[in-house]
């Protein structure tokens, strides 16, 4: 079995006329978001051998502040352009080319691709994550390679109260 942590970007700040939605910055607000889940991934033990991101500046911002406030190596980051506005074939695609060494992955994306992937990998109707919605999903195969469509179930659900 495999451990996948899905985390949706928390909140950012509206997109301004001098920039792209790609460049969009964490509001005070997600700050706020991520110090609560990082309090509960300290209490139930989470522990991810590798962090995959959209390299957009929110999911980016999202996965450094998570590394840093639960004391994460950094180094365990890898960006992907690929996910930002990707659906949920190339989630899925990311989440198969994970090297099979790795049995705890945490995957920072972006809705609606997020949540879809939740029901996608567990047979079930997605979860409708706000933003940072936090997910412990076991995955029933070896290899991150088998994942694939209702091999999964949904552990738990963290919702931060925050949602401004």
């Amino acid at each position: 079995m495999k451990i996948l942590y899905v985390l949706r970007h928390a909140k950012a700040l509206d997109q301004t006329q001098n920039q792209t939605d790609f460049e969009r910055e964490l509001a005070p607000v997600g700050y706020l978001q991520l110090e609560e889940i990082a309090s509960y991934a300290a209490s139930q033990f989470v522990n991810p051998e590798l962090i995959v991101t959209s390299a957009a500046v929110r999911t980016t911002q999202t996965a450094q502040t998570m590394a840093a406030n639960c004391h994460w190596n950094k180094e365990l980051i890898q960006f992907h352009k690929s996910l930002y506005n990707a659906g949920t074939k190339e989630y899925v695609r990311i989440i198969q080319n994970i090297t099979d060494n790795v049995q705890t992955a945490i995957l920072v994306g972006h809705n609606p691709t997020i949540s879809d992937l939740t029901g996608y990998l567990s047979g079930t109707e997605p979860l409708e994550l706000p933003t940072a919605g936090f997910v412990k999903i076991t995955l029933y195969t070896d290899t991150w390679e088998g994942v694939g469509s209702g091999n999964a179930s949904i552990d738990w659900v963290k919702v931060p109260e925050y949602q401004r």
